[in-house]
């Protein structure tokens, strides 16, 4: 996730994982390099399964294109297929196109086949693994719920014949003799409907004892566990570790690189604009509005980059008319808590009343209720905003704004 272009001067931010170790901002690379260690030194004699796992946005791409830049240092005979499994629709199909897809990349990369491996070796194994391919293609029946994959044999389709195990043992033969190792690449498990999450776990239960093949897997734990059991994520979990040898969760972000990230990248939207074109400040508003209203939604730099990528439109929009911390305070409000957000302006009249009848219904509470997750900020924030000002004015014109 990184800067990626201007619009005006204020930066805009991509969601695009960075590639290599020196991009890194967020202190992972000796993670990364762990993970790593294990693609290149793994007991990968009959498959090994390495998962990265963390929440939506915290970078997990990042980290595994990290691990896959330092695995190629290490090893310079390591063939890396990313494998895409998001178009196709059933297990079948999904192994017959995984077996082509890694036949291909034995056979069509140039460099490893050079440097590594005899050509008659890569096309053995190519042709084996085409040849498996070809015999999957019309076998029907995929074993349908978790438990009964799990009380089955590892490695196997339900329904395959003696021929179709005499090419899949052929298959391996000839990976194993390959003599070089394959890192397959499965990122984004999580991102799709439950039924597909359940097919590609499956795929790398079919093939994860395939000889001298390492997969790398990235997800989140928690949406891929209820996935696999089907509502039930203590059985997913059981599930996911008969399949994943090593799973690694991402190391969390510390507060203090939250908080500089946050702070710069408000700073640089500030200084875009040209003097005099933005509402007044206030020292103490802002430390008081951001210590406990703003910081307190943010928990991964995506948020930060969606909300700098937001925040330039209301303040343009609305010029010198709204005090600058009460913009941003309220553009935090809209984007992490939109409930409390539209209540607001609901409830605008009361927040900034001058005075209020002792049987009135709480405006604050009213707006704090509506939030998610974030009652104790939304509820603080408001305090500053409409409470301990007077009445709230500039706050009341931004909501006037919309």
């Amino acid at each position: 996730m990184a800067e990626n272009r201007i619009i005006g001067d204020a930066p805009l931010y991509t969601d695009a994982p960075i590639e290599s170790r020196e991009q890194d901002l967020l202190g992972r690379v000796r993670f990364a390099e762990a993970v790593a260690d294990q693609l290149v030194s793994a007991r990968a004699v009959d498959g090994f399964v390495v998962g990265v796992t963390g929440p939506w946005g915290n970078g997990k791409t990042s980290v595994i294109n990290m691990a896959l830049e330092s695995a190629r240092e290490r090893d310079g005979e390591l063939l890396v297929l990313h494998f895409n499994p998001w178009l196709y629709s059933s297990t079948e199909e999904l192994v017959v196109r995984f077996l082509f897809e890694l036949g291909s990349a034995i056979s069509e990369e140039q460099n490893f086949l050079e440097k590594y491996v005899t050509l008659s070796r890569a096309r053995a194994a190519a042709g084996r693994l085409r040849d498996y391919a070809e015999v999957v293609k019309p076998i029907g029946g995929v074993v349908g719920t978790v438990a009964a994959v799990a009380g089955g044999a590892a490695g196997r389709l339900a329904g395959e014949t003696s021929s179709a195990i005499a090419r899949r043992d052929a298959a391996k033969k000839a990976l194993r003799e390959l003599g070089r190792r394959v890192v397959v690449v499965i990122d984004d498990i999580d991102r799709v409907e439950d039924p597909h999450i359940r097919e590609v776990v499956r795929l790398v239960n079919l093939i994860g004892d395939f000889p001298n093949c390492v997969y790398l897997l990235g997800y989140m734990t928690s949406a891929v566990a209820r996935a696999v059991g089907e509502g039930n994520e203590e059985v997913g979990r059981s599930y996911l570790e008969k399949i994943v040898q090593a799973e690694y969760a991402l190391p969390e972000i510390p507060d203090w690189l939250i908080h500089q990230t946050l702070v710069g990248a408000i700073q640089a939207i500030i200084d875009s604009f040209p003097e005099g074109t933005l509402g007044p400040f206030d020292e103490g508003d802002w430390q008081n509005l951001y210590l406990l209203g703003i910081r307190p939604l943010f928990s991964h730099i995506r948020e930060i980059h969606r909300y700098a990528n937001a925040v330039p439109v209301p303040l343009k929009s609305i010029g010198n008319e709204v005090a600058v911390a009460d913009v941003l305070a309220l553009e935090a409000l809209r984007m992490f808590e939109p409930e409390s957000w539209a209540e607001v302006g609901i409830q605008a009249e009361h927040l900034t009343a001058t005075t209020r009848r002792f049987n009135d219904p709480d405006p604050f509470n009213a707006v704090a209720e509506k939030a998610r997750a974030h009652a104790p900020a939304v509820r603080a924030m408001l305090e500053v905003l409409f409470r301990n000002r007077t009445f709230g004015a500039s706050a009341k014109r931004q909501v006037a704004h919309g």
